[in-house]
């Protein structure tokens, strides 16, 4: 064997990289991948927002006393609370309970997506528009779709699609607005659809997941209503929820990488 072939034998071809600097740059990128992964974040992030959204939720902040009205009986009238008067107190609770949910979980989504990237920009970018989003579509749907179920409910109550399909009406734009926090907070603008597609699939299966444990644990609290009679279930939708809405859009964006 020639000097040439000897000494090129031995000498790593400038075309391929040494086994050890592929291994070194391997080790690299998993370890950037696993500090800028999302989802424990997201997870944690979601769990205090629930925990926060759910803790105002049972003060009076989000209660509201129905109007007093003149109301018509024979012979006169007097004033009192009437079933519009409540209808209303009763939307703008749930309107209320749903748009600090929505809000909360986009900014603690955009936060935690912020704390992967360790960003201070995307940290404004994210926490600002999922709160803002968060809090606007999870208000403004509530009012048409709590109009179609009253009636709905007038004309015969008690239904477990009726009661599926509203949960998934008011707590979908939140998933929503979880996915568009956390893309944005992570520095991704294209990753929204991905993150917003996985903050919807999150919600539908944390929404069927409380349909089921409540009615199992809870029969008696009226899970199925747009908001239930005690504060355990309460606390359950609003972890399923917030947990399925961050770990759903969490997930999807890292699978899209």
């Amino acid at each position: 064997m020639s000097s040439n072939e000897s000494s090129s034998a031995g000498v790593p071809s400038r075309e391929t990289p040494p086994e050890s600097a592929t291994s070194a740059q391997s080790l690299g990128r998993s370890r950037d991948d696993a500090r800028t992964n999302p989802l424990w974040r997201a997870i944690l992030a979601a769990i205090a927002v629930a925990l926060l959204a759910w803790g105002v939720g049972e003060t009076r902040v989000v209660k509201f006393e129905p109007a007093i009205t003149d109301i018509a009986v024979p012979g006169g009238s007097y004033k009192g609370f009437s079933s519009d008067s409540r209808r209303v107190a009763d939307i703008k609770e749930v309107a209320v309970r749903t748009a600090l949910l929505g809000a909360l979980l986009g900014l603690g989504a955009g936060l935690a997506g912020a704390c992967a990237r360790k960003s201070f920009r995307t940290a404004i970018l994210g926490a600002t528009a999922g709160l803002s989003v968060g809090s606007l579509i999870g208000y403004v749907p509530v009012w048409p779709l709590m109009a179609v179920y009253t009636r709905a409910e007038d004309a015969g109550p008690g239904e477990l699609t009726r009661a599926i399909l509203l949960h998934l009406g008011l707590w979908l734009p939140v998933g929503a607005a979880a996915g568009l926090g956390l893309a944005l907070g992570l520095g991704s603008p294209r990753r929204i659809p991905a993150a917003v597609l996985g903050g919807l699939i999150g919600v539908a299966l944390g929404t069927l997941g409380y349909e089921v444990l409540g009615s199992m644990i809870y029969p008696l609290a009226e899970t199925g209503g747009p908001v239930a009679l005690e504060w355990q279930p309460r606390l359950l939708a609003t972890l399923l929820v917030a947990v399925g809405a961050a770990g759903g859009a969490a997930a999807l964006v890292r699978s899209s990488k």
